[in-house]
């Protein structure tokens, strides 16, 4: 699975291979290898092809997230709310109340995002770990500055029946958390 989630891998074993099929080319002279460069350059793009069209559950929690990102920057919290898990009315009550309270200038998901997909009596459930900086500003408040907050996060999420990731609960810790992760 991991292959259909990594372009970048099939292009480069493609290169590599075509690279080698030619030295041999030029080395022997047999049009064997002519014959073989062009079935692997035909494979390696087939095969990117074949990664772009197949969607993973890691790259749909991925683009939810984003999403989800999306909807903050936009400071609108019913299109937010219809990320949260049905079953956790208690999680979009307390996520409304935050959202309310500031005023969302930007979310920035850092390059350390991880996924984790797991299948527990056929639900599927997915835990990101990433760190993040918010920069917002208190409603309620006169002359306040727009300030970053860096956190790092852990979203649980599950695929629900209309087959939609959602949030079921998150935690927000220390930013220094996902240091090396």
């Amino acid at each position: 699975m991991w292959l259909m989630e990594q372009p970048l891998t099939i292009v480069c074993a493609g290169v590599v291979l075509v690279a080698v099929l030619q030295a041999a080319l030029v080395q022997t002279g047999r049009h064997g290898f002519l014959y073989a460069t062009i079935t692997v350059v035909l494979l390696t793009v087939g095969l990117v092809g074949v990664e772009r069209a197949v969607i993973t559950p890691r790259e749909e929690v991925k683009a939810t997230l984003h999403l989800i990102v999306h909807d903050l920057e936009k400071n609108d919290v019913s299109a937010v709310l219809t990320h949260v898990s049905r079953g956790r009315p208690e999680l979009g009550r307390e996520a409304k109340q935050k959202i309310q309270s500031i005023e969302i200038l930007d979310v920035d998901i850092k390059r350390n995002l991880k996924i984790e997909i797991v299948q527990e009596r056929g639900i599927q459930i997915a835990e990101a770990k990433f760190n993040a900086t918010i920069r917002f500003r208190f409603v309620n408040r006169l002359r306040d500055e727009a300030r970053p907050f860096p956190l790092f996060f852990t979203v649980r999420l599950r695929k629900e029946d209309d087959g939609k990731w959602r949030v079921r609960n998150y935690e927000m810790s220390d930013p220094r958390t996902g240091i090396g992760t």
